[in-house]
């Protein structure tokens, strides 16, 4: 019986587990007894300058009592609807992959071309028509809202001074299904690390999750399970646990010391091991307002993300120390900014070494966020893929009086395992893109250093494009089938003739152009009201309380 709770180490993935499972297991009804306590040590601190998460945080926050809009303000956040990636392919090219695919939530009225073999599939769904549109048409336009992300707007509507999120309107073919949804999930979150972790500090302590300030010295396992039993604090403290949760980072205390699982090294596939950040951030120059999107810049050597929160740009250089020095590093990071006009300078460096334990579930403990694993910064994989994890693999095998080995820890770890090589898979997918000038590009080019599984991808969809049923996105697999053609269109790894090929094979060039006309007419719609994003921060940050 699962009584006592303990998750060892702070930080965003420590705090929110805290919180969701206290919201989704805590009520007096389901589990009066639960006990969760968090063990941090203020001594070891927080890793971070600035943290760009997908979609799924201001959700989560929703769901566990927490008003978004209050966290951001606390957390010095600003909103996010896409990542511009910069110069990838070539120096001056620029485009946007979006959070959210607008197509997803269509609910149309549609007369597909009658064919006898669509009596046994919907082409919708596993062809995926709006996809196909997209990649065998360059005038398409991006499949979520890029035409605000253009203008750095946000999908809300000024009512009376009070921003309210957009609603899709009633329409020629729209059904009751999509009629009046909101456009919250076009919405992810820029966050200062530091600051979001003591938001949610707070709020755990506000919800009777006990906090303790304490470093692990030593711990006790059960001699003949090996299950963990208790943690000793350098205060001499002794807790006791019945399951534990391991969000201690990159010390990965309890599946590296206690357990010593074995490490799966990905340097192979992901040479990318160091980044340089810039101390503090840049500063804005007055009157420059943040974005409403991550840029993800390609550089000589790597590639430079820039998270823009409420009164800096969290910065850092991404390289390999395979191929180049950290001098060389920090010389053209300064000489970047330096030609825009910024005068930052250089702060901590950071390394690691990519990969994953070869179980994030053993015995008794479950890693989450860096202590089960992280690739590299791109996009904030490693928060979509610790929550993901947690509220989609996990919550629905959680119970009181579960077993901690067999069926449910095999099929956790094969999913998070399956999540990790995706996500590498992908990371990969867009380094192929057509950037050779230095021995980082160029190793990515080597089919000696694709991955099996994304080498069969390529091949694949070169003779014919992405499809519906490949089920690219789901609780393991993030990056879905249009994070995938995005790239896939840009880099020419897929889409093009043979998209143009099955639009008509499949009878399906003509409804295709009426899903694209629909989804431009609803985005021309939400653009006529959106405000800036400049004005939604002034409402969160000066009018909302």
């Amino acid at each position: 019986m699962i009584k006592d709770i303990v998750i060892v180490g702070g930080g965003f993935s420590g705090y929110m587990t805290g919180l969701l499972i206290r919201h989704t297991f805590g009520s007096a009804d389901l589990w009066p007894e639960l006990e969760i306590t968090i063990i941090e040590s203020s001594s070891i601190g927080t890793i971070g300058v600035g943290e760009s998460t997908a979609q799924n945080v201001p959700i989560l926050l929703n769901k566990v009592g927490i008003d978004p809009y209050k966290f951001m303000k606390e957390a010095n956040g600003t909103f996010k609807m896409s990542a511009r990636f910069d110069n990838w392919n070539y120096e001056g090219e620029s485009y946007h992959h979006m959070l959210y695919a607008l197509s997803t939530i269509l609910d149309l009225k549609l007369e597909v071309q009658k064919t006898n073999l669509y009596d046994f599939f919907n082409p919708y769904s596993e062809i995926g028509i709006d996809i196909l549109y997209y990649l065998a048409n360059k005038d398409s336009g991006e499949y979520g809202f890029d035409n605000l992300v253009l203008e750095n707007k946000v999908p809300f509507i000024d009512i009376e001074g009070k921003p309210q999120i957009q609603k899709i309107r009633e329409g020629k073919l729209r059904m009751d299904g999509m009629v009046n949804q909101d456009l919250s999930y076009a919405l992810g979150m820029h966050m200062d690390a530091i600051l979001s972790v003591e938001f949610l500090k707070k709020a755990c302590k506000q919800r009777n999750i006990t906090v303790i300030d304490g470093k692990v010295e030593s711990w006790k396992q059960n001699g003949k399970t090996g299950n963990l039993t208790e943690l000793k604090l350098d205060t001499g403290r002794k807790i006791k646990g019945d399951f534990f949760f391991d969000c201690t980072g990159f010390r990965r205390l309890l599946l590296g010391s206690v357990f010593e699982e074995e490490w799966i090294d990905y340097s192979k596939w992901l040479p990318q091991n160091a980044v340089s950040l810039i101390d503090g951030g840049v500063k804005y120059k007055e009157g420059e307002d943040p974005n409403v999107f991550t840029t993800l810049d390609a550089q000589k050597h790597g590639y430079m993300f820039k998270i823009p929160l409420r009164d800096r740009i969290g910065s850092g250089y991404v390289y390999s120390d395979h191929f180049i020095d950290k001098e060389t590093i920090q010389q053209q990071q300064l000489e970047h900014w330096n030609n825009q006009g910024y005068d930052p300078s250089i702060g901590k460096q950071l390394s690691w070494t990519p990969g994953r334990y070869k179980r994030s579930w053993v015995k008794n403990c479950v890693a989450m966020g860096l202590s089960e694993g992280f690739l590299e910064p791109l996009d904030g994989s490693a928060l979509i893929l610790s929550l993901g994890f947690l509220t989609q693999v996990f919550f629905p095998m959680f119970h009181k009086a579960m077993e901690f080995e067999g069926l449910d820890a095999n099929h956790y770890n094969k999913e998070v395992n399956k999540a990790y090589e995706h996500t590498r898979d992908y990371i990969c997918y867009c380094h192929l893109q057509r950037r050779t000038d230095s021995e980082y590009w160029k190793y990515f080019k080597d089919d000696n250093n694709i991955p099996d599984s994304l080498r069969e991808k390529i091949w694949t969809w070169a003779h014919r494009p992405p499809r519906g049923y490949e089920k690219l996105s789901s609780s393991s697999k993030p990056f879905g089938i249009g994070s995938w053609a995005t790239i896939g269109k840009r880099s020419g790894l897929a889409g093009g003739h043979n998209a143009q090929r099955d639009l008509q094979n499949f009878k399906l060039e003509k409804i295709g152009k009426l899903i694209n006309k629909i989804c431009k007419e609803i985005k021309e719609e939400v653009a006529e009201d959106a405000i800036t994003h400049k004005e939604l921060l002034d409402f969160v940050y000066n009018r909302y309380y």
